[in-house]
């Protein structure tokens, strides 16, 4: 066998920042650009003219004292009898030959080694940084982190962060419906017996009356002032004594419903006088709608009071901030910013005092791109903003007959809607009621959402309107979640699980450093063994972060931007 003289060349650094278990890489544009890389910062020794070192990994002996070597973590070599191949490798030890000799056991680094002697194909990638990070480019669900908490967005301590979304003069101005049995009661010999009843009703202090098929409304400015409460309270007398006289004489009754209904149900209609001056139906909008804007959230938002503003985006994204509509008794819809189309929300109410005994209904219209109909109950809130009277022609009349209308009560019947307040104690001789004005109520009941339980801290109900209505809150996570999440986002990038190549192989990404983890990496060698491309392809599976400059591995406060 030929003799072939000692001719490899070692290159031992010291500090570099690469460890065996691969939790940082380099890469890098070339081979030439790599090696500058690790000599212009970490070299410290380079021996030439040494014996054959190993692809393998192995030791190979230096004629140096050990204590000299014992400080270097990192080495190349390069046989060169045998071709330029450069490998890169870990010092596991440096070893005590003698005084003038160190054996030094060393790891091949197969990333730095073989990272540009491989092709990546599209993997199935779990997490990397992404390529860009504006609101709604990122919306795969996170793993939870804790018990995140939600709060309302307040920009300052004085904003409830609350706004009602109908205007209070359309939820507090009301009208008394009456239900009635239209065939008898709008019958000609109803009339002929019951004019002193009909003309009675026009003109009544504080409101206006108007006959709708078998609906009569009664229009009163403020359903708890003493004006609309003495109007209540004629009119229903009246019908209350005809119904009774009605009922004695025909067998049945003329009342079949009564009902309260704010403004908002029933703002569409207009008002013809006759003569003798009874008040009639001209005309009236079935439905009455309106509309209000919402803002959406932006990057130059804080969120939670606190003033926090995350580095990453994603963070302006359900479930970490999102628009709730909510009613007072604690029923809501969650909307997603990234799924509402343009820079605002636009919600949408309708209401009727013909629909369903004066049921509104209320939803954001641009959310999904779809075209909206308030009738898909799934994309709005839905409530029967009504103070209901059931009455029972068998027993009810004789019981509000019999009581004077004493205690007559007005409860709500309502899915969404809890109003704290009742007619009651009523007393016929003093022609007035005794309304309570409405306390206001915001109840926000708990919810789940994804990562994990939720609850609602730091809403401020005491300036709320004392009414029912729709209201926007932007919900948020508190700001020591949102920080948790901020961090973790920044070390490791967001959830992906797609098919596709890494963002560091085609130069996207992000300019400091990418972290990638893939499930069953794609990996096929170009020049690499197959015992290296197997650990490459459990490396990537384990996850990785990729340095785009050897001397910033590690540092993650560094800015991270996006590759442009």
């Amino acid at each position: 066998m030929a003799y072939i003289a000692p001719n490899s060349t070692v290159w031992l650094y010291k500090g570099v920042p690469l460890d065996p278990n691969y939790e940082n890489t380099y890469w890098f544009a070339s081979k030439a650009e790599q090696k500058s890389a690790f000599d212009t910062s970490y070299l410290a020794y380079t021996f030439t003219s040494q014996s054959y070192c190993r692809a393998t990994g192995s030791a190979i002996r230096i004629q140096r004292n050990p204590d000299d070597l014992i400080n270097c973590n990192y080495m190349a070599f390069r046989n060169t009898s045998f071709g330029d191949k450069i490998f890169y490798a870990f010092i596991d030890e440096v070893a005590y030959i003698n005084n003038s000799t160190a054996e030094i056991r060393f790891t091949i680094d197969v990333l730095q080694t073989y990272f540009r002697d491989i092709t990546f194909l599209p993997s199935y990638i779990e997490r990397e940084h992404s390529a860009t990070d504006d609101i709604g480019d990122n919306i795969v669900p996170e793993p939870s982190i804790g018990s995140p908490k939600l709060v309302i967005n307040r920009k300052s301590t004085e904003d409830t962060g609350i706004t009602p979304l109908i205007s209070d003069n359309l939820m507090k101005h009301n009208y008394l419906v009456i239900a009635t049995n239209a065939k008898y009661f709008l019958s000609s010999d109803l009339l002929d017996t019951r004019t002193p009843l009909k003309v009675q009703f026009p003109r009544l202090p504080g409101g206006r009356v108007l006959f709708f098929g078998d609906l009569v409304l009664v229009e009163c400015d403020n359903i708890d002032s003493a004006e609309a409460a003495n109007t209540l309270l004629t009119v229903l007398k009246r019908f209350v004594e005809a119904q009774v006289e009605y009922y004695d004489n025909k067998g049945k009754a003329v009342i079949e419903d009564m009902y309260i209904v704010p403004k908002a149900c029933a703002t569409g209609l207009t008002w013809y006088a006759t003569t003798p001056p009874n008040l009639y139906y001209d005309s009236m909008i079935p439905i009455n709608s309106g509309t209000a804007e919402i803002q959406k959230v932006s990057v130059t938002d804080s969120l939670d009071e606190l003033q926090y503003f995350p580095k990453n985006k994603k963070l302006y994204t359900s479930p970490f901030t999102f628009l709730r509509i909510t009613t007072n008794s604690g029923s809501y819809i969650d909307y997603p910013y990234e799924m509402i189309d343009g820079d605002k929300a636009n919600f949408t109410w309708e209401g009727s005092c013909l629909n369903g005994s004066g049921r509104i209904f209320g939803g954001i219209s641009n959310y999904k791109s779809s075209t909206y109909n308030m009738v898909d109950k799934t994309l709005n809130l839905e409530f029967n903003s009504h103070l209901q009277q059931p009455i029972n022609p068998d027993n009810s009349i004789s019981y509000l007959w019999q009581d004077k209308l004493t205690n007559f009560g007005l409860h709500l019947a309502s899915t969404a809607i809890s109003l704290p307040f009742q007619m009651y104690n009523a007393n016929p001789g003093e022609n007035s009621l005794n309304l309570p004005i409405p306390k206001p109520n915001l109840h926000l009941s708990t919810g789940s959402m994804a990562g994990g339980q939720t609850s609602v801290t730091g809403c401020d109900t005491t300036k709320l309107y004392g009414n029912s209505n729709f209201y926007a809150m932007q919900m948020c996570y508190d700001k020591a979640t949102l920080v948790q999440y901020d961090n973790y986002f920044t070390r490791y990038g967001y959830a992906v699980n797609e098919v596709k190549f890494p963002n560091f192989i085609q130069g996207k990404g992000r300019q400091t450093f990418n972290y990638v983890k893939t499930n069953g990496a794609s990996i096929v060698a170009k020049d690499a063994p197959a015992d290296a491309i197997q650990k490459m392809k459990q490396i990537f599976d384990s996850g990785t972060t990729v340095w785009l400059q050897l001397s910033n591995v590690g540092n993650f406060g560094l800015s991270n931007n996006i590759i442009v």
